[in-house]
């Protein structure tokens, strides 16, 4: 069952769409739902705050070019602040009209969101889990890979 949607958007720069999420890390810049700055690093502590005995995050990757990734990202950013539960929504309004991501349809509901980009041809699924009791702060362990 899935609990949250959001975006990592690789165009001109690399961001991370979390629209309504509570994820902050004190060396990332943030603007609305928007984080910049991303790397591999920050990625796995997001995904890793997600990750939780009761919860795992599964990743769906779609490679899109650096000018549709940029126009996602444009739409993101165009988004603002989004209010609690609805994350798909604004996900799904940050895709709408961008090939390949025309057949996600606008929806509230996380799940639906995770099934219709499985349809999208090429989609490469990974998944995190984690068996920590409500540790979400991933940074904090001594446990993290190296940039």
């Amino acid at each position: 069952r899935s609990a949250h949607s959001a975006l990592v958007i690789n165009g001109s720069q690399r961001v991370l769409y979390d629209p309504a999420g509570t994820f902050t890390h004190p060396d990332l810049p943030r603007r609305g739902d928007v984080h910049y700055g991303i790397t591999p690093r920050y990625l796995d502590y997001y995904e890793r705050y997600h990750a939780r005995f009761s919860h795992f995050v599964h990743s769906q990757k779609v490679y899109v070019s650096r000018e549709t990734a940029d126009r996602v990202m444009a739409n993101a950013i165009a988004e603002g602040r989004t209010p609690k539960m609805f994350c798909a929504s604004s996900v799904t309004t940050a895709l709408r009209g961008v090939p390949p991501f025309t057949g996600v349809r606008y929806t509230l509901l996380p799940e639906t969101t995770l099934e219709d980009f499985a349809r999208i041809p090429g989609v490469e699924d990974s998944y995190v889990y984690e068996s920590d009791i409500g540790k979400n702060n991933a940074w904090e362990h001594s446990d993290i890979l190296p940039e």
